[in-house]
């Protein structure tokens, strides 16, 4: 989990309702939510993101057999289990990652 406590989760809404004041409309609510979550919860995980991002919003979709296709993948997946972090912390980046719509796929080899 990214909140581990009511204290830390309630950090994370601060933030984003803070943000979404001044964006509204602008940004959507989800990912803000999730980046102050990640802020929050997983600090190596959220700088990791801010700057992969590009990288990140460029991976091929549709990889199949392709090898070729792999490779960002791997990379990608290695610098996350570079990072050292907990696996329950590796385990919520990438679910952050899949719910911006990267092409990260978390449960596929």
């Amino acid at each position: 989990t990214l909140a581990h406590t009511p204290r830390s989760l309630k950090h994370a809404l601060r933030r984003t309702m803070r943000v979404w004041q001044e964006l509204a409309g602008e940004v959507d609510l989800l990912e803000l939510l999730l980046w102050a979550l990640l802020r929050e919860g997983c600090p190596e995980g959220y700088d990791f993101l801010r700057n992969n991002i590009q990288e990140l919003r460029q991976m091929p979709s549709g990889i199949g057999g392709d090898e070729k296709k792999k490779e960002p993948l791997k990379r990608v997946r290695e610098q996350i289990s570079s990072l050292g972090l907990s696996s329950a912390h590796e385990q919520a980046l990438k679910v952050v990652l899949t719910l911006f719509w990267l092409n990260v796929y978390i449960y596929n080899g």
